[in-house]
């Protein structure tokens, strides 16, 4: 495959994810049980699997170069050129494989939703409710409740908060104040 149509495969895919990025956008947060999320997750297995393809090629390129042309100093002028000509070539495609995998992030992103993040936000404080002070969470869940609560924080865990002297009372506070947003029925 060249040059250019690496280029249009990478524009391309780029576009698919994109645009199942936004139809997720447009619609609630894909639930992981829903056939949506299989077809989804589907997808972007294949995505990553060209994506990886395209990296492996590039890496072999670059191989390719500095066996083909040795050192640089020894080239002549249109050879020093070929050479560098080659070596953009090969970073705009480097830079086009990054932009996919952005995209392919954001998608995931996207997918998880605030709407699941918030779901999972009550269920935690339900089992705090439930189960006193203690959490009893798995090692999994824990790291998944922080996860949430990072995705679910715009300013990302801003440092110019000072916790209160009694902080059990704060957390007790919140944790109320939260269960009783997300149980409410909404009208």
């Amino acid at each position: 495959m060249n040059h250019e149509a690496k280029k249009i495969l990478l524009r391309t895919l780029t576009e698919q994810v994109v645009t199942e990025t936004l139809k997720v956008n447009a619609g609630a947060s894909v639930k992981s049980t829903s056939t949506k999320h299989g077809e989804i997750m589907a997808k972007v297995a294949r995505w990553q699997q060209q994506l990886e393809g395209i990296r492996r090629d590039l890496r072999s390129s670059e191989g390719l170069l500095s066996v083909r042309y040795g050192n640089p100093r020894k080239l002549d002028y249109a050879g020093r050129q070929s050479l560098r000509s080659h070596q953009a070539n090969i970073a705009g495609l480097r830079q086009q494989a990054l932009v996919l995998a952005q995209a392919i992030a954001d998608l995931l992103a996207a997918m998880t939703g605030p709407d699941l993040a918030w779901e999972a936000l009550g269920k935690a404080f339900e089992k705090l409710v439930d189960g006193g002070d203690d959490l009893g969470l798995t090692a999994q869940e824990s790291q998944e409740l922080t996860a949430t609560i990072k995705q679910l924080d715009p300013g990302g865990g801003g440092t110019d908060y000072i916790p209160a002297p009694t902080m059990m009372t704060d957390i007790i506070t919140l944790c109320i104040a939260l269960f009783v947003i997300l149980t409410r029925k909404k009208s």
